[in-house]
């Protein structure tokens, strides 16, 4: 008779009940939903419908007193009293049933709304969580694109700057170098051709001087010897002949090297070449010497060799301007 009241109640009336569960959640008699109770979770004294407690006692049997053989007086309060506690006694265990299935229903019901709620915080602090990290990179990344940009920029007019800077001083330094190295050679150029040209004057004046002498000399020991006067003057005369045409070679041949000694002298050549020229100055003025055409030729061939290799050791406008 309990299980099958307790199954008729959970059926039919148990929308009708509020039951206190100790999770602090309480059911609205409407539709079963649990709602927040803000107060403490001791159970709540659950009221019994009138229909339902009618029901009951109408399933318990009354004995009756039997007519034909009178027993002594009952005693209806004792029975009464039995019979409230039965009562009493069936009610606890349907409200304890009931709250073990409400409490049960609860926890399944709360379970399942915490879990959805749990997994749509998730979802949304994931969401979210995405969201301010895509923001943080681009924020990061746009940080990241300007600082480099300065950088590069502040960067590329320091480098500017120094190159300016090294590119001044380095011009000051050659301009300078370039001075100086100048005037050293000027100097140095003008003592060589001062002192070029005064050996070459010397040089050239002692070639005539022993010319002159040694023409003298073989006038004076042509004229001792005892030859007919047309002989000797035949010999003189050839002698002459002889000796300009030699002067006339030596002289179309050391003009015009005497016109590339000079422009090279002017012009700013090495040491070496310096040496050369002067040594083809020298030779030049010896060939003044030659009594003989064949001697002469002969020199004047092997200088216009040296004249060669100096012109090809020569720079390439010193050439053109031979």
């Amino acid at each position: 008779m309990q299980s099958s009241g307790l199954s008729h109640l959970t059926k039919q009336g148990a929308q009708n009940y509020v039951v206190a569960v100790p999770s602090a959640v309480t059911w609205s008699p409407a539709g079963l939903m649990p709602t927040t109770h803000q107060q403490h979770g001791n159970p709540i004294n659950v009221p019994i419908p009138q229909q339902l407690l009618l029901q009951q006692q109408a399933a318990i049997p009354v004995i009756q007193p039997r007519a034909v053989n009178p027993m002594p007086q009952v005693d209806h309060q004792g029975a009464q009293l039995q019979q409230q506690q039965m009562i009493e006694s069936l009610k606890q265990q349907i409200i304890q049933g009931l709250r073990r299935e409400f409490h049960q229903t609860v926890q399944e019901k709360v379970k399942e709304e915490l879990q959805a709620a749990q997994q749509e915080m998730q979802a949304k602090f994931e969401e979210e969580l995405q969201a301010a990290q895509q923001t943080m990179q681009a924020r990061f990344k746009a940080e990241l694109q300007a600082a480099q940009q300065e950088m590069q920029a502040k960067f590329k007019g320091e480098l500017q700057a120094a190159q300016q800077k090294m590119q001044a001083k380095f011009k000051r330094e050659l301009q300078t170098s370039q001075q100086t190295m100048q005037a050293k050679f000027k100097r140095e150029l003008q003592t060589s051709q001062q002192a070029m040209q005064a050996k070459f004057k010397g040089e050239q004046q002692a070639v005539q001087k022993t010319i002159h002498t040694k023409v003298k000399e073989e006038v004076l020991q042509a004229a001792h010897i005892s030859l007919e006067p047309v002989q000797q003057q035949r010999e003189e005369q050839r002698r002459q002949e002889m000796l300009q045409e030699v002067h006339q070679v030596v002289l179309q041949f050391q003009q015009p090297v005497q016109q590339l000694v000079q422009q090279l002298v002017k012009q700013e050549v090495p040491p070496l070449v310096q040496q050369k020229i002067a040594h083809l100055a020298h030779q030049v003025q010896i060939i003044m010497q030659q009594t003989s055409l064949e001697g002469a030729h002969r020199r004047i061939r092997e200088l216009e060799e040296e004249i060669q290799l100096l012109r090809k050791e020569s720079t390439p406008a010193e050439n053109a301007s031979v």
